[in-house]
């Protein structure tokens, strides 16, 4: 063989030799991708695309039921005079007559709170007509304080709201009872519906044939459910004294509601 015919072949057996390493390249990119996209594929743990845990939520409830121990109510006073001065002294006076009687009644001066302070003009109308208002002329003015109570003596409720009735106390309302470890009672509750937010999970989880996680949401909602109030007020025959009204605080349920979300397999 010719020095050339032997040049063909090494340039021949070189392109053979370099086609099969491309094949072999090729074929073991292709397998490394597939290898890729199949362990992708397995360790998917997301529905609907990604970014999206599949989850499910657990709802769980809990109730304590408490006695409340203190009342809370509200009450007024309203003066009008001629003068602001004038109107400003009666209400003054007579609030502070009011609040004097609670603290030595009991309140703690902590517990007494000034939740409003309004002054206003009031006018009469003069000279009407079917067809006219008439003229506005100013009557005098109008003083009113508003005063929120916490009473942690419930039993001496209703004698304090009869006392602060006689001393000219308006508006008295906004009566409701609470307790004094209300923010105790409401993590107790809350502890109740967690408790029965995995119950429900464990049970739902093995209905379904997952398993759970770890927990990847939390929510909570308390509420407070207050009994019956009772009022009652009886004269006694012959008297004009105020009888002091009988209350009852009845009982508040305290209910916590929450929403637990799980990553599932």
């Amino acid at each position: 063989m010719n020095e050339e015919n032997k040049n063909k072949c090494v340039g021949c057996g070189a392109k053979h030799h370099l086609k099969k390493a491309l094949s072999l390249l090729a074929i073991l990119l292709s397998v490394f991708v597939l290898v890729k996209i199949v362990g992708e594929i397995k360790s998917l743990k997301y529905i609907g695309g990604a970014n999206e845990p599949a989850t499910i939520v657990i709802n769980g409830t809990g109730e304590i039921d408490a006695i409340p121990d203190t009342a809370n109510f509200s009450f007024s006073v309203t003066e009008e005079a001629a003068s602001v001065g004038d109107a400003q002294t009666q209400a003054t006076t007579k609030t502070n007559a009011i609040i004097a009687y609670l603290e030595k009644n009991g309140v703690a001066q902590k517990d007494i709170q000034t939740t409003d302070y309004s002054i206003s003009p009031e006018y009469n109308y003069i000279n009407q007509t079917p067809i006219s208002s008439g003229t506005r002329v100013l009557a005098g003015y109008d003083v009113s304080e508003s005063v929120s109570v916490k009473v942690e003596t419930i039993s001496s409720a209703g004698d304090l709201l009869s006392g602060i009735g006689s001393l000219g106390a308006e508006n008295v309302s906004d009566l409701t009872f609470t307790e004094s470890n209300h923010d105790v009672l409401v993590k107790q509750a809350e502890a109740e519906a967690i408790t029965d937010a995995r119950t429900n999970a464990g049970r739902l989880a093995q209905d379904l044939g997952v398993t759970l996680t770890r927990i990847i949401g939390y929510s909570n909602q308390s509420v407070v459910v207050p009994g019956p109030i009772f009022y009652a007020q009886v004269m006694s025959v012959g008297s004009d004294a105020p009888v002091a009204p009988t209350i009852s605080q009845g009982q508040n349920t305290i209910t916590a509601n929450v929403s637990i979300t799980y990553e599932i397999q």
